[in-house]
């Protein structure tokens, strides 16, 4: 399952919770609990994206990594095909 199916599932749980009869103090554990693991999952995700862009902003940096003669994409020209 991956993280976002994971957060929705918590999310799902967090909202039935006070309905399933559970005492107040497992009740309470499990909020926390579920609220840490929801945080932790995001933590997990915006570190996966920022790792991303970072990355991909790496490969885009200048001309000299890209060989523009074989009608690459120019990045300065806003995507338009090199002549």
């Amino acid at each position: 399952m991956s993280k976002i199916h994971t957060i929705i599932v918590s999310g799902l749980v967090v909202a039935i919770l006070p309905y399933l009869g559970f005492p107040q103090s497992f009740r309470n554990f499990l909020f926390v609990f579920l609220g840490l693991f929801v945080s932790f999952l995001a933590y997990r995700i915006l570190r996966e994206k920022a790792k991303f862009y970072s990355e991909s902003l790496f490969d885009m940096r200048g001309p000299s990594e890209t060989n523009q003669s074989e009608g690459n994409l120019d990045i300065k020209n806003h995507g338009q095909l090199d002549s």
